[in-house]
């Protein structure tokens, strides 16, 4: 059975072609990207060779369509309606509303913020322990207190040197008298 791949769409920019690849992909369409790296390595080339290439199975063609205009649909929707900006906040895992000043969503647990901002008591509510991020001024400010001692270690061969160098010197001048 020969299935070739087809081109459906051109896309200008790798991100937004992978981005419909996956998705087409997470829809059960097998789809690919011809010229991806011909014009990753030069964006010139891509007007020479046709932009990147979206390609699905020919037998898939059909499905691929339907997925597309569903996402131009969206698409368009989107612009002609941008979101409100005095719209609630929402959860990111469970999509109930949140208030904007409220760090850990009440139906599912889930949280938006350092791990370190949630208060205690709902940190004691956790079975498992939470993750927490390196502090990175902590790091930093570990950093620099060892900075003295790499300067010690990077001064120590030079000023041994020096003073072989002169301990030298001083002995081939009480060897000449």
């Amino acid at each position: 059975m020969n299935d070739p791949y087809v081109t459906v769409e051109q896309y200008q920019f790798l991100p937004e072609a992978q981005a419909v690849r996956m998705h087409l992909e997470s829809c059960g369409v097998s789809a690919q990207l011809a010229d991806a790296e011909t014009v990753s390595t030069d964006w010139a080339l891509g007007i020479a060779v046709g932009y990147i290439k979206l390609q699905v199975r020919q037998s898939q063609t059909g499905q691929a369509t339907i997925v597309l205009d569903a996402l131009r649909a969206r698409r368009k929707e989107r612009d002609e309606h941008p979101e409100d900006p005095s719209a609630p906040v929402r959860c990111l895992a469970c999509n109930s509303p949140l208030d904007p000043d409220q760090p850990v969503c009440p139906d599912c647990g889930w949280s938006y913020t350092d791990a370190e901002e949630i208060d205690d008591t709902q940190e004691s509510e956790s079975d498992t322990p939470p993750v927490r991020a390196p502090d990175a001024e902590g790091v930093m400010g570990s950093l620099r207190a060892l900075k003295p001692l790499f300067v010690l270690l990077l001064l120590i061969p030079i000023l041994l040197g020096l003073l072989l160098l002169v301990f030298l010197a001083m002995a081939s001048l009480f060897q000449g008298t």
